[in-house]
């Protein structure tokens, strides 16, 4: 395995394990969220009990705070929305931002490959030559 395969494996592996873990965020974040939304709406049901024992004005008092409670819910999930998509975006945002490191490391690594190869081709020119300039001046001193 060379050498450019080996740093493109280790950066994918990267990039798997830090998926991973901002998956595990989101699902931990979404877990949290609803817990709070589910004691929240627990929480107005009690209250909405509470004030249909209550005389008429207390039930009036009771559809304002069902109203705020409906309220929140929908805010609640559009607040969640609103998060998933925000991380997701951010999560988005730096994938793209490691492919292209990616791509730009790997180009890097073709241009040194192509620098290298030329150099190497140089040096096998050389010796070839030298190799021919070696072989003439045997035949020169072997003919003297």
């Amino acid at each position: 395995m060379n050498v450019i395969s080996l740093v493109l494996l280790v950066l994918l592996i990267v990039l798997v394990i830090a998926f991973i873990f901002y998956a595990q965020n989101i699902k931990k974040n979404k877990q949290d969220a609803e817990s709070l939304f589910m004691q929240a709406e627990s929480k107005a049901n009690e209250i909405t009990a509470t004030a249909q024992r209550d005389a008429a004005l207390v039930r009036k008092e009771a559809e304002i705070l069902r109203d705020e409670a409906e309220a929140f819910k929908k805010e609640a999930r559009f607040n969640l929305r609103e998060e998933e998509q925000k991380q997701r975006r951010e999560i988005e945002d730096e994938f793209k931002q490691e492919r292209k490191e990616l791509r730009e490391t790997e180009q890097r690594l073709k241009q040194r490959e192509e620098v290298l190869d030329r150099k190497d081709d140089k040096l096998t020119n050389k010796e070839r030559s030298l190799d021919s300039k070696e072989e003439a001046l045997s035949k020169k001193t072997d003919t003297l």
